[in-house]
């Protein structure tokens, strides 16, 4: 499903998508989000927007600067810490 809606609203073709895990917003909604990862070098520029307002790509340094929920932030970091140097 998320090939397909990543597909549909950025044309954005993900062949190696890999699910990571699932974190839960306890602190918040409740909300589980489960993260996934994949490769893609491009121009998010040109990627045609149909849902959404903007689609960008960002540094991990630049993570605390976003306004982005504390939890989404938390599994971000989790991912990163888990990857090889």
């Amino acid at each position: 499903m998320i090939v397909r809606e990543l597909d549909e609203e950025a044309g954005l073709a993900v062949p190696e998508l890999t699910e990571l895990f699932e974190m839960q917003d306890a602190r918040g909604s409740g909300q589980l989000i489960t993260f996934f990862a994949d490769g893609w070098d491009g121009d998010e520029t040109a990627l045609p927007l149909n849902e959404g307002v903007e689609l960008r790509f960002f540094a991990p340094g630049h993570l605390d600067i976003l306004t982005i929920p504390p939890f989404i932030r938390n599994g971000i970091h989790r991912h990163l810490a888990a990857r090889p140097c």
